[in-house]
């Protein structure tokens, strides 16, 4: 099956490409876009399934969905990229990509693509999902973050480790990264425990938690071990409280008790 080759020429008339223009192009290869133009709109490309190649030119938004399902674009240059919207790059074949200029990750921007190393060194704003089921053994923060919503790097059965600035142990007005574990400051000030790498390579890792009893009231302090497993989730909880009642990890709940509730919600790491 032959590929298209489309390449729109410099011209200043051209400012802009219309939401789900190429949509499901089964025969676009290769796509060379003008200076002139400084935003993929929603859907432009997307499952555009044979897609390979792409010259953004000047670009410097990716909107939603603009390259979603393109299955086999795996390499893109985004050096001009100030932001990726909703499902900008899900499910696509992209490996590797480098944002320079990124500040604004939207909800799923790279849900379910290839990706097993990315580079962000300026993004503030990372939205749910957004580099959630991808590839990566390691993801490195930046200290520019402001905002790492719910979720954002759930369900990457490779990750092994966060890290900033080749960092496991750091504590910013953002994030707090305990032995590469990612906690993210909540309303009241504290860090909550956010994601538990699926992959981490150590055997046991142990949790500093406030116990509550029935009533709600605060306990004594509780040590909640998590064991990693050849288990379904890979995952293992065990503590010596009774004062326990459910551990939650990477939002699945992993070990309950009969008696009050243990919350890691807010539970500073510094």
């Amino acid at each position: 099956m032959g590929q298209l080759i489309y390449c729109v020429e410099d011209d200043d008339n051209i400012r802009e490409i219309e939401e789900y223009a190429f949509i499901e192009c089964s025969k676009i290869g290769t796509v060379t876009l003008p200076s002139t133009l400084t935003e993929v709109v929603a859907g432009t490309f997307y499952n555009c399934s044979l897609l390979s190649t792409i010259n953004l030119g000047d670009v410097e938004v990716i909107g939603a969905s603009a390259f979603q399902g393109c299955s086999n674009l795996r390499d893109v240059d985004l050096a001009n990229v100030v932001e990726i919207k909703d499902s900008g790059f899900n499910s696509s074949a992209i490996i590797t990509v480098s944002l320079p200029k990124v500040k604004k990750l939207g909800v799923f921007a790279f849900y379910g693509s290839a990706l097993s190393t990315i580079s962000m060194p300026v993004v503030e704003y990372i939205d749910s999902y957004a580099l959630s089921s991808i590839r990566a053994k390691t993801i490195d923060l930046p200290a520019s973050l402001k905002t790492i919503n719910a979720s954002a790097f759930a369900s990457n059965t490779l990750l092994e480790t966060f890290t900033s600035s080749n960092s496991i142990n750091i504590t910013n007005d953002c994030f707090a990264l305990d032995k590469g574990v990612l906690y993210v400051k909540n309303l009241s000030g504290k860090y909550t425990l956010e994601t538990y790498p699926r992959a981490k390579k150590d055997t046991e890792y142990t949790i500093s938690v406030e116990a509550r009893d029935a009533a709600g009231n605060r306990s004594e302090k509780a040590q909640i071990v998590v064991r990693t497993g050849n288990s379904a989730t890979g995952v293992h909880a065990s503590t010596s409280t009774a004062a326990t009642r459910k551990l939650i990890v990477n939002g699945q709940l992993y070990i309950q008790r009969e008696s009050a509730v243990y919350n890691s919600m807010g539970q500073s790491v510094q």
